[in-house]
């Protein structure tokens, strides 16, 4: 027999209800998600085809932050409730003291408001840069103000207050007896005179929960913009009318003057919200629009290289088989490459390829290496990427002006690691490719000439793509490499909300800290800039400090794309992630505020597009090329 059939299960009604409601709150949290978005990113690697929806970081799906903080004070109450109803002496207990009643009102603004982004979250009465400033002067974290639900990429900031008339009448009284006692003393008015509505001295707990929420907003405008929060104050039990035995003139007073400072005012309980379709999980996604690559192409290093690499030139074998056979590093390599592990105080570690007896010993990472480069040249077999990019590309009638556009520091170090390592056929194409100031070969090219040249050997007709010339963003920086900030090149105009919302996160993770790969090269290992390459090796690239898993180069290379309303053609799906696992964060933390980059919009900019990388591999081949 359940509780409800015991002595006493008709007491504390209302409590029962509320116990009802933060039962069924439990049951939908769970199902509580925003719609899945699809981001203008299209990806053609191999990867992307084992990849299931949540894995992939361009069909996004955010949950909101707080909803387990809510999801937890929920069920202590939930809790509460059922311990003491439960009881059956409860009939004749007073009824404990529980949230309910605010986390019921706090549920209903949630489903009820739109594109919700955080539950409970406090913000300073100062600026942010003020912040830290404060916290270090004072060794405190300075006092925020609460909100309940922020809404609306942040523009919006709902709090719920859910006093009763009773709670607000003794506020009044206290204060009658304060002025009365205040004019008594003086000798000055009427003792039994009301003190005026007008009067300065009135004043209230929620109206000081009112100036609290506007001065708060005041000082934490939307990033980047003047633009300030609008406020919402939901006052869910509080009765105005003149019938209620609890009413005070005072009551309506205080509501016309929270709406009167610009306050959003509801009143009353909106009862029991049922969860919106458009929230509940499983959500597909809406079909995706036709995206299509700008006729302006950004590319980064990774495609740099992979545009000289053996692996897209070469013509391509039969067969599977004999591609497996192609990259089985030289015994002359071998040989070398153990000397030099010796030379620097390492131990070769050794293994044996299974399927091929002929190889002998070799170093593990030449063994990786030799797998990589197969990997990727039956990649190659499957989905040629000049072949993709020509049909990506050039499809519509007039976009044979099709234009490639790179970095200063993308291709400065794309001639540094192509001079260390590159073989005689990928330094022939780089010095192509960037024959303007290429020193890799002692050529002095005509564009026509570097037309050729790069073409030459190429299982491609000459000009099949427009890659000469490579175009250059300007840059002061010569000959030292140089992260930019700012691309110097005009802005786009009326830009997509996802490119401002990339273009944003890349110029804040620049703005922070650049510092040394976490795996940097001793300096003694390192070539300094300018000197014979062949002597030591390419330090690695320097990284964010907000995130090492990403390259400067490579967040530079985003912003120009992003910045300028380009697409950015790239092999590092890594990055990919990471800068777009950025993107939620900042959007998250509300510094992305005013940008709703998951809005509808018609434009079919793709913003990132992902290929498979090609590494250089002219060096691991076994044999000649033909």
């Amino acid at each position: 027999m359940t509780s409800d059939h015991q002595p006493g299960a008709a007491a504390h009604p209302e409590l029962r209800i509320q116990r009802d409601r933060l039962r069924r709150i439990c049951d939908s949290i769970p199902s509580l998600q925003p719609p899945l978005v699809r981001l203008p990113v299209i990806d053609s690697s191999v990867e992307s085809a084992t990849d299931s929806g949540d894995e992939i970081p361009w069909l996004q799906q955010e949950n909101i932050t707080g909803l387990k903080k809510l999801q937890d004070s929920v069920k202590t109450d939930l809790d509460l409730l059922d311990k003491f109803l439960d009881d059956p002496e409860s009939a004749h207990l007073p009824p404990p003291s529980t949230n309910a009643p605010y986390l019921i009102a706090v549920w209903n603004e949630l489903v009820c408001t739109s594109v919700p982004v955080s539950i409970f979250k406090s913000f300073p009465l100062l600026p942010y840069e003020k912040l830290a400033f404060e916290k270090k002067r004072t060794g405190q974290k300075p006092q925020g103000t609460k909100v309940d639900i922020v809404a609306e990429d942040g523009k919006k900031w709902i709090r719920v207050n859910t006093v009763k008339n009773p709670r607000l009448l003794s506020e009044f009284r206290e204060m009658d007896s304060y002025l009365t006692d205040s004019d008594g003393e003086s000798g000055e008015g009427d003792v039994d005179n009301r003190p005026s509505l007008a009067s300065m001295e009135f004043d209230n707990s929620v109206l000081k929960m009112g100036r609290a929420l506007l001065e708060t907003a005041k000082a934490n405008p939307l990033e980047g913009t003047a633009e300030v929060p609008k406020i919402m104050l939901c006052l869910t039990r509080l009765d105005l009318s003149p019938t209620n035995k609890d009413f005070d003139e005072r009551l309506t007073q205080t509501v016309a003057l929270l709406r009167e400072m610009g306050i959003d005012v509801r009143l009353g309980d909106r009862g029991d919200v049922p969860l919106p379709e458009s929230l509940l999980r499983p959500v597909q996604p809406s079909p995706p629009p036709f995206l299509k690559p700008t006729r302006n192409v950004n590319l980064d290093l990774s495609i740099l290289i992979a545009l000289v690499s053996d692996l897209t030139h070469t013509p391509l074998p039969p067969t599977v088989e004999e591609a497996e056979k192609r990259f089985i590093p030289p015994k002359s390599y071998r040989e070398w490459k153990q000397k030099r592990l010796t030379q620097f105080g390492k131990t070769p570690s050794a293994t044996l390829l299974d399927d091929i007896t002929e190889v002998g010993e070799m170093p593990q990472d030449l063994v990786k290496l030799s797998r990589a480069l197969t990997h990727q040249f039956i990649q190659e077999m499957s989905v040629g990427l000049i072949q993709e990019m020509h049909d990506k590309l050039l499809a519509d009638p007039g976009a044979s002006e099709v234009e490639f556009w790179t970095t200063y520091e993308a291709r400065h170090r794309c001639l540094r690691i192509i001079s260390k390592i590159g073989g005689p056929n990928e330094k022939r194409r780089a010095h192509a490719l960037f024959h303007d100031v290429s020193t890799l070969l002692p050529d002095q090219l005509t564009q026509t000439e570097a037309q050729e040249l790069y073409w030459q050997g190429s299982r491609y007709p000459q000009g099949f793509l427009p890659l000469v010339p490579m175009r250059l963003y300007p840059s002061s920086a010569v000959p030292a490499p140089h992260i930019s900030f700012d691309p110097p090149l005009e802005k786009g105009v009326n830009l997509p909300p996802f490119f401002r919302t990339l273009g944003k996160t890349c110029r804040d993770i620049l703005g922070q800290e650049l510092m040394p790969h976490p795996r940097a090269l001793p300096d003694e290992l390192v070539q300094p800039e300018g000197k014979d390459m062949m002597g030591g090796e390419i330090q690695r690239a320097i990284v964010t400090k907000a995130n090492p898993k990403l390259t400067a180069h490579t967040v530079q290379s985003l912003l120009y794309g992003a910045e300028l309303g380009w697409t950015t053609l790239t092999g590092n799906r890594s990055s990919v992630r990471a800068i777009l696992k950025e993107v939620r964060a900042a959007r998250l933390s509300g510094r992305l505020a005013g940008i709703d980059d998951r809005s509808e919009t018609e434009d079919s900019r793709v913003a990132i597009w992902v290929v498979d990388p090609r590494s250089l591999a002219e060096g691991m081949s076994s044999f000649a090329l033909p």
